[in-house]
């Protein structure tokens, strides 16, 4: 498929970041019904547009969240291991998803996995924190934060889908 062709002709660093498009419409030898802009996989998306070193770097990114949030599974408050216990699952999901679609293509995916990934993260520090960092204004922050990439998400792709539709 194109994924797989593109990563051997740019197989150490790939062809760049979204331009799966562009190799999709390469393989075609008729107009197609439909243009996909990313591989519906996760790892083939991220060998064809960032090649060995994107996926190898991807991959050791989410083995050492993954080790950190296994190793502090043990943790003494119940809460803190619920945390942690939620964030394992939504790296598997995560994970276990990339293998049929390019989850990381909407942003919003992104945000909600590192939400749940850095709950296990502090939850499990029992650390004290200043007043202003307390739960609503955390939050609040997230929030809005999700909603502003969210919004920038559609309109930065809005013109893409647009263009593609036919």
């Amino acid at each position: 498929g194109p994924a797989i062709e593109t990563f051997l002709a740019h197989p150490l660093v790939g062809q760049g970041p979204a331009t799966f498009a562009v190799s999709y419409l390469r393989t075609q030898t008729a107009p197609p019904a439909m243009i996909y802009n990313q591989a519906h996989s996760l790892y083939f998306n991220t060998l064809a547009e960032g090649g060995a070193l994107g996926l190898l770097a991807g991959t050791f990114m989410i083995v050492a969240v993954a080790r950190e949030l296994w190793r502090r599974r043990n943790e003494r408050a119940t809460e803190s291991r619920a945390a942690v216990a939620i964030g394992l699952a939504a790296l598997a999901a995560f994970a276990t998803h990339g293998s049929v679609d390019t989850v990381t293509f909407d942003k919003g995916n992104v945000v909600i996995l590192a939400v749940l990934v850095a709950s296990g993260f502090a939850v499990a520090q029992e650390t004290k924190r200043p007043a202003w960092l307390g739960t609503r204004v955390t939050v609040s922050v997230v929030a809005a934060l999700a909603l502003a990439l969210g919004a920038y998400g559609i309109w930065r792709d809005d013109p893409a889908h647009q263009g593609t539709a036919l």
